[in-house]
Formats: C-alpha cells, structure tokens, sequence
C-alpha cells in the first residue's frame, strides 16, 4: 500500500455488506491521537477536520489535556463518523489521557522528523496504549517533512514494521498527505471483521443512548 492512496470517494469494495435501509447511517469510529507536545497532532486533526492547519492568530496551541473533533466522510462507500481525539503530549497529562485510549478502533501516532527525541518517545506512547487496548489499528506518522530531517524515513518505516503499524510521512504545514492518513487508517480498520463489528456495535450504542430508532446499516452510495 503507497503513501498516496485513494481519496476517501475512490477505494475498493470492502468486503463488509450492509442490510439496505431507507437512508444510509454513519458507523461510529473513535480515533486517538497520541504523540509528544509540539509534533503537530493538533494540526493534523485541524487540516484534515477543516481544511487549514492555521487560524487567524497564527498556529495552534499545545492541547490540555484531551480535545474532541468530529467529522463525517465516507470510505469505500462506508459512511463512517470519525470521532478523533487528540491527547496532550506533556509529561503531566500522560495519566489524564491515557484512559482515553480504551475503546479506540484508530490510532495515529505522531511524531517529528526534525525531533529524534520525539520519534525514540512514540515507543513510550505504544507501550502506554497497549495496556490498555490491543486492537485498535496503528498508522505511525512522521510529521514536518518539509523542514531537515534528523529521522529518516527508512528508520520510521521499520519502527512502524516491528509495531505492526502503517506508515506515513506528512507535513501539515503544506497540507501534504494529511486526508490519506484517515483514509489508509479507516480502511485497515474496515477490513477487520472484529474492528467492523466493534464500529457497528458502537454505533449501535450511541443510538440507543440517544433514544433513536436503530435503523439498519448499509452502504452508503454518496458522494
């Protein structure tokens, strides 16, 4: 699988069929983001939930604590609402965000090409994750690839092999290969049957507690 993958309208047939029903219903997926403060996680859910990793009065501030972003998109004619969370990387939070990982179906683990300390820490991050969830899908993303490099990409690339992650390179700044990231996550999680059934199930959950009738799932033919 390349870096640039379908765009989120133009992927393969996934295996998973949905009973028809008279209006397509979005499958709920929480994603965690996870990573050292500054690498950019913030900016990555803001380029890709809005389209501009910049406000008005310049970059994006360090998360505290947990933050929350919402976003609609259909993936391989899945309609799927990615609820993504983005985690602070300061040391003093670690204990705060960590619970935050349970039930995560997603997991985008970032850290900074010009910033070793922050690749040699996504080891910590993973190991956090694992004693809490063992199932979600990783993708490892390397971030600011426009600036000097102290990581290289094959070292990114076999780091992400022997976690049995995805990989990806980006730079938020120039908005490249952000959206690919969630595509190429959300179709690794849509071709596990027990992470598709976990999406369902969820999804399942969150209409009941919000006292709406279930309707069936299927496939959502959208543009």
């Amino acid at each position: 699988m390349t870096d640039s993958e379908d765009t989120i309208h133009e992927g393969a047939s996934s295996e998973h069929k949905q009973s028809d029903s008279s209006s397509p219903v979005c499958l709920s997926a929480k994603i965690v983001t996870v990573g050292d403060s500054g690498v950019g996680k913030s900016s990555l859910i803001q380029m890709f939930s809005k389209s501009t990793a910049w406000l008005d009065d310049g970059p994006i501030g360090s998360t505290i604590g947990v933050d929350f972003v919402s976003k609609e998109v259909v993936i391989d004619n899945y309609c799927l609402k990615l609820q993504i969370w983005d985690t602070a990387g300061q040391e003093r939070y670690h204990a705060l965000v960590t619970p935050y990982f349970r039930n995560a179906v997603g997991v985008v683990a970032v850290y900074d090409v010009t910033s070793r300390l922050s690749f040699q820490n996504l080891k910590t991050w993973l190991n956090k994750l694992e004693t809490v969830n063992t199932d979600p899908v990783i993708i490892v993303v390397g971030n600011k690839i426009d600036r000097e490099r102290q990581v290289t990409r094959s070292e990114g690339l076999q780091f992400s092999k022997e976690r049995g992650a995805l990989y990806m390179e980006t730079s938020v700044l120039i908005g490249h290969g952000v959206s690919h990231i969630f595509e190429k996550l959300m179709r690794k999680v849509l071709q596990s049957d027990t992470l598709f059934n976990k999406l369902q199930e969820d999804t399942l959950k969150a209409e009941t507690s919000d006292k709406i009738s279930i309707p069936q799932f299927r496939e959502c033919l959208c543009n």
